[in-house]
């Protein structure tokens, strides 16, 4: 398996690899770079959509999330450890939870009832300690229509994916369709194309999905990447 490094800017070298349905992993061309969208370019595609989120957790996911979804026009307040979570999570319409998997209890049982909100779980359980970390966080926010993204992705990269034509995929999952879709609007905004591969059902295979990205990227020493599924050509 050979990588394709992808610079830009902003990001000075991407690894990138391209999912075939049928040949696991081959390195294909991806294509010219093309200039990533500008924030007013982002922005009037959406604006009659502009979403009000709470991001608790300011880390290299809530961060860098935080600034494309901003310069993307949308309305966002972000919180970390010494913020009030409540009001952080009051904030947004959608809230985006982007925290250690040993933090997720503490910080669900601070940001109070979340009920009709759609509660994005950006989280990765590493150790593999539950079965599906989303379930956990669905009986822990039971009113919130949950959405497992952004966690099968690195948050160094985001700026050189946004650049990729065809663009990068990112999977998620959920149970609400209007959820769904909201969030597959948020993905789309950081400029890469979004996969939906089911139900709540499927979060541990995205987890699971996410702990291999991991280890390619860091036990394998390849450095984070990108990945999109590419049907073969007959």
């Amino acid at each position: 398996m050979r990588s394709v490094s992808v610079s830009s800017s902003r990001a000075a070298c991407a690894a990138a690899f391209v999912l075939r349905a049928s040949a696991g992993y081959q390195p294909l061309p991806l294509g010219e770079l093309v200039a990533a969208p500008s924030a007013m370019a982002m922005h009037q595609l959406r604006e009659e959509s502009v979403v009000k989120i709470g991001s608790i957790g300011k880390g290299n996911v809530g961060g860098a999330l935080t600034r494309l979804w901003q310069q993307a026009g949308h309305d966002v307040r972000a919180g970390g450890r010494d913020d009030s979570v409540a009001d952080v999570a009051a904030h947004g319409d959608v809230v985006l939870l982007a925290v250690g998997a040993e933090a997720v209890e503490d910080v669900l049982q601070a940001a109070g009832p979340l009920d009709g909100k759609v509660l994005i779980d950006a989280t990765n359980d590493i150790d593999a300690k539950f079965g599906s970390l989303a379930a956990r966080v669905a009986e822990l926010a039971p009113g919130a229509k949950v959405v497992k993204a952004f966690n099968a992705t690195f948050a160094p990269v985001f700026d050189a994916a946004a650049q990729l034509d065809p663009p990068a995929h990112l999977v998620f999952c959920g149970d609400d369709e209007g959820a769904k879709k909201t969030v597959a609007g948020l993905i789309s905004d950081i400029g890469m194309a979004p996969i939906d591969v089911g139900g709540l059902d499927q979060a541990a295979n995205v987890e699971a999905f996410a702990r291999m990205n991991i280890s390619v990227a860091y036990g394998q020493g390849r450095g984070p990447q990108v990945y999109r599924f590419d049907t073969p050509q007959s």
